[in-house]
Protein backbone atom coordinates (compact mmCIF):
# COMPACT_ATOMS: atom_id res chain seq x y z
CA UNK A 1 0.00 0.00 0.00
CA UNK A 2 1.20 3.88 -0.91
CA UNK A 3 2.80 5.07 2.02
CA UNK A 4 0.99 8.10 3.56
CA UNK A 5 1.94 11.25 4.40
CA UNK A 6 1.14 12.17 7.98
CA UNK A 7 1.22 15.76 9.36
CA UNK A 8 4.42 16.52 10.68
CA UNK A 9 4.38 15.60 14.46
CA UNK A 10 7.74 14.68 16.81
CA UNK A 11 9.40 11.76 15.54
CA UNK A 12 9.34 12.67 12.22
CA UNK A 13 11.57 14.46 10.15
CA UNK A 14 10.77 17.71 8.50
CA UNK A 15 13.70 19.49 6.36
CA UNK A 16 13.91 21.74 3.73
CA UNK A 17 14.96 20.68 0.09
CA UNK A 18 18.24 22.85 0.38
CA UNK A 19 19.82 23.09 4.26
CA UNK A 20 22.18 26.24 2.86
CA UNK A 21 20.97 29.20 5.03
CA UNK A 22 19.31 31.49 2.99
CA UNK A 23 18.81 28.49 0.12
CA UNK A 24 15.04 28.49 -1.19
CA UNK A 25 12.59 25.75 0.05
CA UNK A 26 11.50 24.54 -3.06
CA UNK A 27 10.11 21.02 -2.07
CA UNK A 28 9.15 19.67 1.56
CA UNK A 29 11.34 16.57 2.63
CA UNK A 30 9.60 14.34 5.77
CA UNK A 31 10.39 10.90 7.06
CA UNK A 32 7.37 8.41 7.62
CA UNK A 33 8.20 5.19 8.59
CA UNK A 34 11.72 5.22 7.29
CA UNK A 35 10.62 6.09 3.76
CA UNK A 36 11.54 9.44 2.59
CA UNK A 37 8.93 11.67 0.82
CA UNK A 38 9.89 14.28 -1.56
CA UNK A 39 7.36 17.17 -2.34
CA UNK A 40 8.02 19.99 -4.82
CA UNK A 41 6.49 22.55 -4.93
CA UNK A 42 8.15 25.15 -8.05
CA UNK A 43 11.61 24.20 -10.07
CA UNK A 44 15.08 24.54 -7.72
CA UNK A 45 17.06 26.31 -10.98
CA UNK A 46 17.32 29.88 -10.46
CA UNK A 47 18.12 31.83 -13.38
CA UNK A 48 21.25 30.17 -15.57
CA UNK A 49 21.21 27.19 -13.85
CA UNK A 50 18.73 24.60 -15.67
CA UNK A 51 20.53 22.39 -17.69
CA UNK A 52 20.71 23.35 -21.59
CA UNK A 53 20.36 20.70 -24.37
CA UNK A 54 22.10 21.72 -27.75
CA UNK A 55 19.55 22.16 -30.74
CA UNK A 56 21.66 20.41 -33.15
CA UNK A 57 23.32 16.79 -32.75
CA UNK A 58 26.58 16.64 -32.33
CA UNK A 59 26.08 13.10 -33.84
CA UNK A 60 23.75 11.42 -36.25
CA UNK A 61 23.62 7.71 -37.64
CA UNK A 62 21.71 7.14 -40.30
CA UNK A 63 18.45 9.16 -41.82
CA UNK A 64 19.75 9.20 -45.47
CA UNK A 65 18.14 7.90 -48.28
CA UNK A 66 21.46 7.43 -50.24
CA UNK A 67 23.45 5.57 -47.01
CA UNK A 68 24.79 2.13 -47.58
CA UNK A 69 23.29 -1.23 -45.85
CA UNK A 70 25.13 -0.30 -42.33
CA UNK A 71 23.82 2.65 -41.75
CA UNK A 72 20.27 1.34 -43.19
CA UNK A 73 18.39 1.82 -40.09
CA UNK A 74 14.82 0.03 -39.10
CA UNK A 75 12.73 -0.67 -35.43
CA UNK A 76 15.93 0.30 -33.33
CA UNK A 77 15.19 -0.65 -30.13
CA UNK A 78 18.13 0.60 -27.65
CA UNK A 79 21.06 2.68 -28.58
CA UNK A 80 23.97 3.22 -25.62
CA UNK A 81 27.33 4.76 -25.72
CA UNK A 82 30.38 2.70 -24.91
CA UNK A 83 33.51 4.06 -22.92
CA UNK A 84 35.69 5.18 -25.90
CA UNK A 85 32.55 7.23 -27.20
CA UNK A 86 31.60 4.87 -29.73
CA UNK A 87 27.83 3.46 -30.17
CA UNK A 88 26.33 0.49 -30.01
CA UNK A 89 22.88 -0.30 -31.03
CA UNK A 90 20.24 -2.86 -31.38
CA UNK A 91 18.92 -2.83 -35.27
CA UNK A 92 15.48 -4.23 -35.23
CA UNK A 93 14.79 -4.72 -38.65
CA UNK A 94 18.04 -7.07 -39.43
CA UNK A 95 18.25 -8.50 -36.23
CA UNK A 96 21.77 -7.60 -35.31
CA UNK A 97 23.73 -5.33 -33.34
CA UNK A 98 26.03 -2.55 -34.74
CA UNK A 99 28.74 -0.85 -33.69
CA UNK A 100 29.51 3.07 -34.65
CA UNK A 101 32.73 4.75 -34.22
CA UNK A 102 32.39 7.99 -32.09
CA UNK A 103 32.24 10.18 -35.10
CA UNK A 104 29.46 7.79 -36.45
CA UNK A 105 31.39 5.45 -39.12
CA UNK A 106 30.46 1.57 -38.94
CA UNK A 107 33.38 -0.87 -37.17
CA UNK A 108 31.44 -3.54 -37.15
CA UNK A 109 27.90 -6.19 -36.88
CA UNK A 110 27.28 -8.54 -34.67
CA UNK A 111 24.67 -11.51 -35.31
CA UNK A 112 21.95 -11.69 -37.61
CA UNK A 113 18.39 -12.90 -37.83
CA UNK A 114 17.60 -16.95 -36.42
CA UNK A 115 17.85 -18.89 -33.23
CA UNK A 116 21.95 -20.30 -33.27
CA UNK A 117 24.16 -19.07 -31.70
CA UNK A 118 24.69 -15.35 -32.02
CA UNK A 119 21.90 -15.06 -33.90
CA UNK A 120 18.78 -12.79 -32.51
CA UNK A 121 14.67 -12.73 -33.66
CA UNK A 122 13.84 -10.04 -31.20
CA UNK A 123 16.02 -7.78 -29.13
CA UNK A 124 14.85 -5.61 -27.30
CA UNK A 125 17.66 -4.32 -24.30
CA UNK A 126 20.77 -3.84 -24.93
CA UNK A 127 23.29 -2.92 -21.81
CA UNK A 128 26.85 -3.33 -21.08
CA UNK A 129 29.89 -3.34 -18.34
CA UNK A 130 32.40 -0.75 -17.82
CA UNK A 131 35.19 -2.87 -19.88
CA UNK A 132 32.70 -2.64 -22.84
CA UNK A 133 31.33 -6.05 -22.98
CA UNK A 134 27.84 -5.89 -24.19
CA UNK A 135 24.64 -7.74 -22.80
CA UNK A 136 21.92 -8.34 -25.80
CA UNK A 137 18.32 -9.56 -24.74
CA UNK A 138 15.88 -11.28 -27.16
CA UNK A 139 12.83 -11.27 -25.41
CA UNK A 140 11.25 -14.21 -28.06
CA UNK A 141 14.21 -16.35 -27.59
CA UNK A 142 14.16 -15.61 -23.74
CA UNK A 143 17.84 -15.50 -23.41
CA UNK A 144 20.81 -13.01 -22.44
CA UNK A 145 23.56 -12.94 -25.10
CA UNK A 146 26.89 -11.75 -24.39
CA UNK A 147 29.35 -10.19 -26.25
CA UNK A 148 33.19 -9.20 -26.39
CA UNK A 149 34.07 -6.01 -27.51
CA UNK A 150 35.50 -6.78 -30.23
CA UNK A 151 32.34 -8.66 -30.99
CA UNK A 152 33.06 -12.03 -30.28
CA UNK A 153 30.36 -14.40 -28.95
CA UNK A 154 31.25 -15.00 -25.16
CA UNK A 155 28.19 -16.69 -24.21
CA UNK A 156 24.04 -17.36 -24.21
CA UNK A 157 22.20 -17.97 -21.26
CA UNK A 158 18.22 -18.70 -21.15
CA UNK A 159 15.97 -16.58 -19.10
CA UNK A 160 14.83 -18.48 -15.80
CA UNK A 161 15.35 -21.98 -17.72
CA UNK A 162 12.09 -24.69 -16.66
CA UNK A 163 10.32 -21.47 -14.49
CA UNK A 164 6.79 -20.57 -15.19
CA UNK A 165 6.66 -17.11 -14.15
CA UNK A 166 4.59 -15.23 -16.90
CA UNK A 167 6.30 -12.90 -19.74
CA UNK A 168 9.85 -11.46 -18.46
CA UNK A 169 11.25 -8.84 -19.29
CA UNK A 170 14.65 -7.77 -17.91
CA UNK A 171 15.08 -3.42 -18.23
CA UNK A 172 18.63 -2.40 -16.66
CA UNK A 173 21.67 -4.46 -15.57
CA UNK A 174 22.56 -3.42 -11.75
CA UNK A 175 26.37 -3.06 -10.62
CA UNK A 176 26.03 -7.18 -9.21
CA UNK A 177 25.30 -8.18 -12.60
CA UNK A 178 21.59 -8.76 -11.21
CA UNK A 179 18.55 -7.10 -13.52
CA UNK A 180 15.70 -5.05 -12.76
CA UNK A 181 12.97 -6.79 -15.05
CA UNK A 182 9.33 -6.86 -14.93
CA UNK A 183 6.73 -10.20 -15.42
CA UNK A 184 3.23 -10.34 -16.42
CA UNK A 185 0.44 -12.84 -17.69
CA UNK A 186 -1.14 -12.40 -20.27
CA UNK A 187 -4.35 -14.53 -20.70
CA UNK A 188 -6.12 -15.87 -24.09
CA UNK A 189 -9.20 -16.52 -21.72
CA UNK A 190 -9.57 -12.64 -21.57
CA UNK A 191 -12.74 -11.24 -22.15
CA UNK A 192 -13.03 -8.53 -24.84
CA UNK A 193 -13.18 -5.04 -23.41
CA UNK A 194 -10.97 -2.42 -21.49
CA UNK A 195 -8.86 -3.98 -18.30
CA UNK A 196 -5.59 -3.33 -16.67
CA UNK A 197 -4.20 -6.56 -15.47
CA UNK A 198 -1.18 -6.56 -12.73
CA UNK A 199 2.60 -6.02 -13.85
CA UNK A 200 5.24 -7.36 -11.18
CA UNK A 201 8.06 -5.63 -10.83
CA UNK A 202 11.22 -8.38 -9.69
CA UNK A 203 15.22 -8.72 -9.39
CA UNK A 204 16.61 -11.45 -11.28
CA UNK A 205 20.00 -13.34 -10.34
CA UNK A 206 22.72 -13.04 -12.19
CA UNK A 207 22.78 -15.99 -13.33
CA UNK A 208 19.36 -15.54 -14.83
CA UNK A 209 18.26 -18.53 -13.36
CA UNK A 210 16.20 -17.57 -10.55
CA UNK A 211 14.52 -14.31 -9.05
CA UNK A 212 16.30 -13.09 -6.20
CA UNK A 213 14.04 -10.39 -4.71
CA UNK A 214 9.98 -8.98 -5.42
CA UNK A 215 9.90 -5.27 -5.89
CA UNK A 216 6.22 -5.56 -5.72
CA UNK A 217 3.17 -6.03 -7.55
CA UNK A 218 1.89 -2.61 -9.72
CA UNK A 219 -1.03 -2.02 -12.16
CA UNK A 220 0.29 -2.46 -15.93
CA UNK A 221 -0.79 -1.08 -18.82
CA UNK A 222 -4.26 -0.11 -19.44
CA UNK A 223 -5.58 -2.46 -22.76
CA UNK A 224 -8.32 -2.86 -24.83
CA UNK A 225 -8.91 -6.47 -26.35
CA UNK A 226 -11.00 -7.65 -29.18
CA UNK A 227 -11.59 -10.76 -30.83
CA UNK A 228 -12.58 -12.17 -34.45
CA UNK A 229 -12.21 -14.69 -36.99
CA UNK A 230 -13.92 -17.72 -36.95
CA UNK A 231 -12.47 -21.43 -36.81
CA UNK A 232 -9.07 -21.73 -37.35
CA UNK A 233 -8.43 -18.06 -38.31
CA UNK A 234 -10.06 -16.74 -34.64
CA UNK A 235 -7.47 -14.20 -32.87
CA UNK A 236 -7.32 -12.54 -30.34
CA UNK A 237 -5.30 -9.00 -30.08
CA UNK A 238 -4.35 -6.68 -27.12
CA UNK A 239 -3.95 -2.82 -28.00
CA UNK A 240 -3.14 0.01 -25.60
CA UNK A 241 -6.09 2.22 -24.67
CA UNK A 242 -5.34 6.00 -26.28
CA UNK A 243 -4.04 8.09 -23.41
CA UNK A 244 -4.24 5.28 -20.83
CA UNK A 245 -2.29 4.88 -18.15
CA UNK A 246 0.90 2.82 -18.42
CA UNK A 247 3.45 2.08 -15.06
CA UNK A 248 6.76 3.45 -15.64
CA UNK A 249 9.47 1.39 -14.28
CA UNK A 250 13.51 1.84 -15.13
CA UNK A 251 16.56 1.78 -13.02
CA UNK A 252 20.04 3.37 -12.40
CA UNK A 253 22.67 3.87 -9.36
CA UNK A 254 21.39 0.51 -8.25
CA UNK A 255 17.97 2.04 -7.46
CA UNK A 256 14.58 0.82 -9.23
CA UNK A 257 11.97 3.47 -9.97
CA UNK A 258 8.14 2.86 -10.64
CA UNK A 259 5.46 4.94 -11.05
CA UNK A 260 1.98 4.66 -12.55
CA UNK A 261 1.20 8.20 -13.93
CA UNK A 262 -2.62 8.44 -12.39
CA UNK A 263 -0.88 11.11 -10.14
CA UNK A 264 2.45 12.49 -10.41
CA UNK A 265 4.22 10.16 -8.18
CA UNK A 266 7.31 7.79 -8.22
CA UNK A 267 8.62 5.30 -6.22
CA UNK A 268 12.16 4.71 -5.56
CA UNK A 269 13.28 1.17 -4.37
CA UNK A 270 16.62 -0.89 -3.52
CA UNK A 271 17.18 -4.36 -5.02
CA UNK A 272 15.83 -6.02 -2.10
CA UNK A 273 12.48 -4.65 -2.53
CA UNK A 274 12.53 -2.02 0.18
CA UNK A 275 10.79 1.20 -0.68
CA UNK A 276 13.20 3.89 -0.27
CA UNK A 277 11.60 7.17 -1.58
CA UNK A 278 8.45 8.33 -2.49
CA UNK A 279 8.33 11.49 -5.27
CA UNK A 280 5.76 13.71 -5.40
CA UNK A 281 4.31 16.77 -7.51
CA UNK A 282 1.25 18.57 -6.46
CA UNK A 283 -0.18 18.88 -10.08
CA UNK A 284 -3.35 18.25 -12.13
CA UNK A 285 -3.37 15.89 -14.74
CA UNK A 286 -4.07 17.57 -18.52
CA UNK A 287 -7.39 17.06 -19.98
CA UNK A 288 -7.52 15.00 -23.46
CA UNK A 289 -9.20 17.31 -25.64
CA UNK A 290 -11.22 16.80 -29.33
CA UNK A 291 -7.96 17.51 -31.12
CA UNK A 292 -5.83 15.16 -29.50
CA UNK A 293 -8.17 12.07 -30.24
CA UNK A 294 -8.85 13.01 -33.67
CA UNK A 295 -4.93 13.58 -34.25
CA UNK A 296 -3.98 10.29 -32.37
CA UNK A 297 -6.60 8.44 -34.38
CA UNK A 298 -5.83 9.67 -37.64
CA UNK A 299 -2.45 8.97 -36.87
CA UNK A 300 -2.91 5.06 -35.90
CA UNK A 301 -5.36 4.99 -39.35
CA UNK A 302 -2.27 5.99 -41.29
CA UNK A 303 0.39 3.85 -40.19
CA UNK A 304 -2.13 0.43 -40.66
CA UNK A 305 -2.91 1.52 -43.94
CA UNK A 306 -0.22 -0.89 -44.92
CA UNK A 307 -1.83 -3.91 -43.49
CA UNK A 308 -5.97 -4.33 -44.02
CA UNK A 309 -5.73 -6.16 -41.17
CA UNK A 310 -4.44 -3.65 -39.26
CA UNK A 311 -6.19 -1.21 -40.33
CA UNK A 312 -9.65 -2.83 -39.12
CA UNK A 313 -8.08 -3.67 -35.89
CA UNK A 314 -7.19 -0.10 -35.71
CA UNK A 315 -10.60 1.00 -36.57
CA UNK A 316 -11.93 -1.36 -33.89
CA UNK A 317 -10.19 -0.07 -30.91
CA UNK A 318 -11.31 3.22 -31.90
CA UNK A 319 -15.09 2.57 -32.07
CA UNK A 320 -14.97 0.42 -29.10
CA UNK A 321 -12.46 1.64 -26.66
CA UNK A 322 -12.84 4.21 -24.13
CA UNK A 323 -10.80 7.22 -24.51
CA UNK A 324 -9.90 8.39 -20.78
CA UNK A 325 -10.72 12.45 -19.70
CA UNK A 326 -7.26 12.66 -18.61
CA UNK A 327 -4.00 12.47 -20.03
CA UNK A 328 -1.42 10.23 -17.64
CA UNK A 329 0.77 12.38 -15.54
CA UNK A 330 4.06 11.65 -16.71
CA UNK A 331 5.92 9.53 -19.53
CA UNK A 332 9.01 7.56 -19.62
CA UNK A 333 11.46 7.77 -17.01
CA UNK A 334 14.86 7.52 -17.76
CA UNK A 335 17.81 7.39 -14.81
CA UNK A 336 20.91 9.47 -15.91
CA UNK A 337 24.62 7.83 -14.62
CA UNK A 338 24.26 10.51 -11.85
CA UNK A 339 21.43 9.23 -10.13
CA UNK A 340 19.37 12.15 -11.56
CA UNK A 341 15.57 11.08 -12.77
CA UNK A 342 14.55 12.42 -15.84
CA UNK A 343 10.82 12.12 -16.23
CA UNK A 344 9.28 13.34 -19.43
CA UNK A 345 5.79 15.05 -20.28
CA UNK A 346 3.19 13.10 -22.16
CA UNK A 347 2.86 13.57 -25.54
CA UNK A 348 0.32 13.22 -28.25
CA UNK A 349 2.37 11.54 -31.12
CA UNK A 350 5.68 10.92 -30.77
CA UNK A 351 6.73 13.55 -33.39
CA UNK A 352 5.60 16.15 -30.88
CA UNK A 353 8.36 18.73 -29.34
CA UNK A 354 9.07 16.99 -25.82
CA UNK A 355 10.28 17.61 -22.64
CA UNK A 356 11.42 16.43 -19.40
CA UNK A 357 11.17 17.14 -15.61
CA UNK A 358 14.97 16.78 -13.96
CA UNK A 359 15.09 15.37 -10.21
CA UNK A 360 18.25 15.29 -8.57
CA UNK A 361 19.54 12.17 -6.81
CA UNK A 362 17.68 13.04 -3.82
CA UNK A 363 14.17 13.27 -5.42
CA UNK A 364 14.20 17.31 -5.64
CA UNK A 365 12.77 18.94 -8.67
CA UNK A 366 15.24 20.97 -10.34
CA UNK A 367 13.33 22.13 -13.79
CA UNK A 368 12.31 21.35 -17.13
CA UNK A 369 13.75 20.83 -20.22
CA UNK A 370 12.67 20.83 -23.78
CA UNK A 371 13.59 17.47 -26.12
CA UNK A 372 13.80 17.64 -29.51
CA UNK A 373 10.46 16.09 -31.95
CA UNK A 374 10.20 12.50 -32.15
CA UNK A 375 13.40 11.77 -29.97
CA UNK A 376 13.67 8.76 -27.43
CA UNK A 377 16.00 8.69 -25.06
CA UNK A 378 17.85 5.74 -24.35
CA UNK A 379 20.85 6.99 -22.49
CA UNK A 380 21.58 9.15 -20.83
CA UNK A 381 25.73 10.71 -19.97
CA UNK A 382 26.86 13.82 -17.89
CA UNK A 383 27.50 15.49 -20.90
CA UNK A 384 25.04 14.20 -23.60
CA UNK A 385 22.00 12.48 -24.74
CA UNK A 386 21.62 9.65 -26.71
CA UNK A 387 18.33 8.46 -28.50
CA UNK A 388 16.46 7.16 -31.39
CA UNK A 389 14.22 10.12 -33.95
CA UNK A 390 12.79 10.25 -37.10
CA UNK A 391 14.52 12.48 -40.12
CA UNK A 392 12.13 14.72 -40.82
CA UNK A 393 13.63 15.22 -44.31
CA UNK A 394 13.17 11.68 -45.00
CA UNK A 395 11.25 10.08 -42.51
CA UNK A 396 13.80 7.12 -41.61
CA UNK A 397 15.14 6.58 -38.21
CA UNK A 398 18.09 8.26 -36.84
CA UNK A 399 20.23 7.68 -33.84
CA UNK A 400 21.37 10.78 -32.14
CA UNK A 401 23.77 12.10 -29.37
CA UNK A 402 23.11 15.71 -28.45
CA UNK A 403 25.58 17.46 -26.09
CA UNK A 404 24.02 18.66 -22.83
CA UNK A 405 25.29 21.35 -20.76
CA UNK A 406 25.14 21.70 -16.62
CA UNK A 407 25.93 24.61 -15.12
CA UNK A 408 27.42 24.76 -11.90
CA UNK A 409 24.12 24.88 -9.07
CA UNK A 410 24.98 28.44 -6.75
CA UNK A 411 22.87 26.65 -3.50
CA UNK A 412 22.84 23.00 -2.08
Amino acid sequence: MEPRLWPLVPGLLALAACTEAGARQTATITDSAGITIVESREPAWRDGEAYVLDSVPALRIGGNEQAEPAYDLLRVADAIRLSDGSIALINGGTSDVRIYSADGHHLRTVGRAGEGPGEFRAMEVLDRTPGDTLFVYDYLLRRLTTVAPDGTLLETRPLLAGTEVGFVQPLVRLSDGSWAATSQVFSGDAGEGARRDTLSVIRIAPGLDSIADSIGAFPASEMFISRGGEGSGRFITFSLIPFGLTTRINAGRDRIYVGNPERYLIEVYRPDGTLERSIRRPVERAPVTEEDVARLRESELEGGEADPRFQRQIEQKWESAPVPALKPAYGRLTVDRDGFLWVEVPRVLDEDPGAADVFDPEGRLLGRIPLPPSFRITEIGRDYVLGVAEDADTGLEQVRLYLLHRPERSDG
